[in-house]
């Protein structure tokens, strides 16, 4: 899961933590007003229960279903269907019951609550009340208050909590993402632009307008980048290309004087033989010595020289040597005299050298 969002574009990295991190918030959010509203409907219908059982407590006490008992259960019946009591039952002092209203084998097993408990809120809230007249107590009222309201109430408000925050939470992270998108759409055509710099493509130009923020001094750079290099290719271009011209007028120039010409880098690799140089040693003129020895050259000469163990020798004492050699005499079987001579060349700031430039001369 890291592995595939870390390859995600940010702007889905932006949205999808803007959303986790809202959802967090709003489920904080919610929890803790679920548990003050539990907490607020706990205690208020309590507070409801008590006070509304006390003025018929009170009712009871000093009206005329205190002495009449038809008129106490009339009154029970109908305090009962009107304000959803579980049950009523009034006792006078011995236990006797004289009046009541509901689900009567409830009343018979019901033990008082002393508080309103979650347990109660799916069933009945039972309690009961001491009956005075005259100061002098004559009987119990005992209810019970039915409290299946209380889980539908609270069904209810959770449920509107929810819709509430999912409404918000669509709200917020469509503004989120409406705004991340504004932020990083320059930064993605900052990114293409630089990849089409990276491909070689440095004519392509940043996009404009943009606030001098992050992103726009980040555009800004690159874009002064990409001036500056395309000023150096520019450059270097003009350069290679006078240094092309000038080497073709030197390789002109070496192939028509009568003078063979061998060039050697400091590993003894051939860089350079003009067609002079070919013909006094009897080299093939087709062939591309390029890139090897000076030993293989040697090889191929080998069997045109009278002498080439003193040739030989001249090679190893001319090497040796870090100026310009003295010139040496080849004679050849057919007659021909070649004249040699060498010189190291070195490197433009003079400190080393870069190989050795031969010279050949027919002196016959």
């Amino acid at each position: 899961m890291l592995n595939w969002l870390h390859s995600r574009p940010l702007q889905i990295k932006f949205f999808l933590c803007t959303v986790l991190l809202v959802s967090a918030v709003l489920l904080v959010f919610l929890l803790n007003v679920l548990q003050v509203l539990n907490q607020f409907l706990s205690h208020h219908i309590e507070d409801d229960m008590q006070q509304r059982t006390h003025i018929l407590a009170l009712t009871l006490m000093v009206g005329p279903a205190a002495h009449n008992q038809n008129d106490l259960q009339q009154l029970l019946e109908e305090m009962s269907a009107l304000h959803g009591y579980c049950y009523l039952s009034v006792q006078n002092s011995a236990g006797k019951v004289l009046g009541s209203a509901g689900d009567v084998a409830l009343m018979r097993s019901a033990v008082p609550d002393a508080a309103l408990a979650d347990d109660d809120r799916n069933g009945c809230f039972k309690s009961e009340i001491p009956l005075l007249h005259d100061g002098k107590s004559f009987g119990l009222l005992r209810y019970g208050v039915d409290t299946s309201f209380i889980a539908t109430l609270e069904s209810n408000l959770r449920t509107k909590l929810l819709i509430i925050s999912a409404l918000w939470l669509v709200i917020g992270t469509a503004v989120y993402f409406f705004l991340v998108r504004r932020l990083v759409k320059p930064l993605q055509a900052i990114t293409r632009a630089s990849e089409l710099m990276a491909q070689g493509n440095l004519n392509t130009s940043m996009p404009g307008e943009l606030p001098q923020d992050e992103l726009g001094k980040l555009a800004s750079s690159f874009q002064r980048m990409a001036t500056s290099l395309r000023e150096r290719i520019e450059s270097q271009q003009s350069y290679a290309h006078a240094l092309y011209a000038e080497q073709a007028r030197l390789n002109a120039l070496l192939s028509i004087i009568p003078v063979g010409i061998l060039f050697v880098d400091h590993a003894h690799n051939v860089q350079y033989i003009n067609l002079e140089c070919r013909r006094l040693w009897g080299l093939d003129e087709g062939e591309d010595y390029i890139g090897q020895q000076d030993t293989v050259l040697v090889a191929h000469a080998h069997d045109a020289m009278d002498q080439p163990g003193a040739f030989a020798q001249h090679l190893d004492t001319a090497i040796g040597e870090y100026g310009i050699s003295p010139s040496f005499d080849t004679l050849l079987r057919n007659g021909r005299i070649i004249r040699s001579r060498s010189c190291v060349v070195p490197d433009a700031a003079g400190k080393h050298y870069i190989g050795r430039i031969w010279l050949f001369e027919e002196v016959t």
